[in-house]
């Protein structure tokens, strides 16, 4: 049988994998913000909108995630993270 500690343990385990994935996901999802196509701009701003609005993340928690996106070298994903915040805050 298996110990509280250990349950308690796996569980974390899985929690901290989950998160690191949905972070790895937000950060693509950023990159996709800079893409030459305009489709493919808007759907990746689309899907952090739902992401947000399934409460899959806060606001607060993405934005605090990608400050480093805001002296990111692309100048594109630069106005995108800033037109998704200007987004955020008028929804």
């Amino acid at each position: 049988m298996a110990s509280p500690h250990s349950q308690i343990t796996v569980k974390t385990t899985a929690y901290v994998q989950y998160l690191f994935v949905v972070y790895l996901f937000i950060i693509c999802t950023f990159l996709m913000t800079g893409d030459s196509k305009e489709v493919v701009r808007e759907k990746a701003q689309l899907l952090i909108l739902k992401l947000m609005e399934r409460d899959v993340i806060t606001p607060q928690a993405l934005f605090d995630k990608l400050t480093p996106a805001f002296s990111h070298k692309n100048g594109k994903i630069r106005e995108e993270v800033m037109n998704c915040l200007q987004t955020t805050l008028t929804e």
